[in-house]
């Protein structure tokens, strides 16, 4: 086959707009720092890209959701330490008034700064942030904790937290449990995905459809009534147990007068009562033994105050659940962090063009094209206008 001036003049152009479209696209590297534009360009690469994108898109929204979190327990342990306060301020109100020397008058005033706090108890139960309620459970939107008008007892989401408690516990405190009670109606645990673990499980052969597995996701809300404790001994209507105890010596306490017997004619001393009510003061101490207005459930076992200090107890041990709770999503954000950072260093071999290597890429294919241009001089002969031109 014979090679013609023309097939070699246009295999050369081929070749020098190659070279030159080489040069270009390394231009555009270095230009945008990418190593392609389209994933065609590279289509293994490409694809591996595409999955680093879409993890490192999931973990940036773990990061968002984690951050999230971390703000509300941070929220949740100033309210959680507020109570707790409460019930500390509660208690040392409590040892104040048992003291022997203390006046009937002193304790009524007792029983009036322990409403207070039995007031702004309430108030930190119900602490929102932006319109969200913190210690309401599921329920953010809504007040969460209420007074029954009618009987003085708490009621949490409607329900009331002193039917919450087991019947077969007696006086003593109990925390909620929703595996023992049963409470459909009132779902109390907020659950989210912070590491993309979570899992579906089937609740029953009978049943097919699939849960959410609550062991693989995390629970950030914290329930007033795990706080504060249901049942007869709750926080909140312990306290209304024990202004009622420092009242009722007060009320109860008796006046004497002298008149004069219509019969015999002499002085004597009659003992009036201010009021119907019943000393109670020994229930502090206990054991208490009687029936009474509050659903007759505190009959025998200890006294007010030592139910008032395992109450307490109980609002500590809420606070120092949350704040595992808070190590654990700081433990999580870290790990987090990792994850996203080898996921950016991922990406960056895949997609990003190092400029040294490319202005390296540059140079060589500007090298060739320049040899190629002088490599025309020699495929292009000379014509006689070239002589005409001389």
């Amino acid at each position: 086959m014979r090679i013609t001036n023309g097939m070699m003049m246009r295999r050369y152009g081929k070749n020098l707009n190659i070279n030159l479209g080489r040069m270009n696209h390394t231009s555009t590297q270095i230009e945008t720092g990418r190593r392609f534009m389209r994933a065609s360009e590279d289509p293994v690469n490409a694809l591996k890209a595409l999955q680093v994108r879409r993890n490192l898109s999931a973990l940036n929204q773990y990061s968002a959701n984690i951050d999230s979190v971390d703000s509300w327990l941070a929220q949740t342990e100033v309210a959680i330490s507020a109570i707790k306060s409460h019930a500390d301020k509660a208690v040392d109100l409590v040892l104040q008034g048992r003291n022997d020397t203390m006046a009937p008058e002193d304790r009524y005033l007792i029983a009036t700064s322990l409403r207070s706090v039995q007031e702004a108890l309430l108030k930190d139960l119900n602490s929102q942030v932006a319109g969200r309620y913190l210690l309401g459970g599921a329920n953010t939107k809504q007040v969460p904790f209420t007074v029954d008008t009618e009987t003085g007892e708490l009621l949490f989401n409607g329900e009331s937290v002193f039917e919450m408690g087991m019947p077969d516990t007696g006086a003593g405190y109990t925390a909620y449990n929703p595996a023992v009670h049963e409470f459909e109606s009132m779902e109390t645990r907020v659950y989210v995905d912070l590491t993309g673990e979570f899992q579906l499980r089937n609740e029953s052969d009978d049943i097919e459809e699939d849960l959410v597995d609550k062991s693989t996701v995390f629970n950030m809300h914290t329930p007033g009534i795990d706080v504060i404790g249901v049942g007869p001994n709750n926080l909140y209507n312990l306290l209304s147990r024990v202004i009622y105890a420092f009242e009722s010596e007060y009320k109860a306490q008796t006046i004497t007068s002298t008149q004069i017997d219509p019969e015999t004619g002499l002085e004597m001393d009659l003992d009036f009562a201010i009021s119907a009510g019943v000393d109670r003061m020994s229930d502090i101490d206990g054991p208490i033994f009687e029936d009474d207005d509050f659903g007759g459930a505190f009959i025998g076992g200890p006294g007010l105050l030592q139910r008032l200090q395992e109450a307490q107890l109980g609002a500590l041990v809420s606070l120092i659940k949350v704040g595992e709770k808070s190590n654990f999503i700081t433990y999580l954000q870290e790990r987090n962090g990792e994850y996203v950072y080898q996921a950016e260093v991922m990406q960056n071999k895949l997609e990003a063009m190092p400029p040294d290597e490319a202005i390296m890429m540059f140079k060589m294919q500007d090298y060739v094209y320049k040899a190629c241009l002088q490599m025309g001089t020699y495929i292009f002969q000379p014509t006689l206008m070239d002589y005409i031109k001389r």
